[in-house]
């Protein structure tokens, strides 16, 4: 059993590692084409994925606070009891500019997961987020969201986990 954790942790780590050089080069690139969605995004914010539609960059405390103090919040989760894959949704009625939290809780530390988030017309964002009970001191991965649209985002998840978790998802 232990053998078989080994390689599968490995196996997402390497995952990970390319994901994030990629996401770094994809990063970097302007689009010059899309002028309509062009938007000057705050020194404070790096972003973590862009595609045709949506630009999603990291937030602090403070941003996400009034984002969410802003729109209405919408909350989904699902509990697993061991290590699995799957999905959930989460429908939200604001659009332009929302606010999204991703996080696990755990007794254990060592328990994740790779989530990666099909939005409401079908398409999958490119990169998975990689979330475990210690993902930014406990308060999970804040983001803020430019150009989405109203819907359901269905969160689909890959989980590892020996006592059981919660993986949870707020769209506001």
């Amino acid at each position: 059993m232990n053998f078989f954790k080994r390689v599968f942790t490995m196996l997402l780590a390497l995952c990970m590692t390319f994901g994030i050089t990629t996401t770094t080069a994809f990063a970097a690139k302007e689009d010059a084409s899309k002028s309509s969605t062009s938007i000057a995004i705050p020194f404070n914010e790096s972003i973590i994925y862009q595609d045709e539609d949506v630009v999603i960059t990291c937030v602090n405390e403070t941003e996400q606070k009034s984002l969410m103090s802003a729109k209405a919040t919408t909350y989904e989760s699902v509990w697993l009891n061991s290590s699995d894959s799957g999905s959930f949704v989460v429908n939200t009625q604001n659009s332009g500019t929302i606010g999204v939290t991703l996080k696990v809780e755990s007794s254990s530390n060592s328990s994740f997961a790779y989530l990666s988030i099909q939005k409401p017309n079908g398409s999958y964002f490119k990169e998975n987020v990689y979330v475990s009970p210690t993902t930014n001191n406990g308060n999970g991965g804040v983001y803020k969201m430019y150009f989405a649209s109203s819907g359901n985002y269905t969160i689909h998840y890959v989980a590892y986990t020996d006592v059981g978790m919660r993986i949870m998802c707020w769209l506001y």
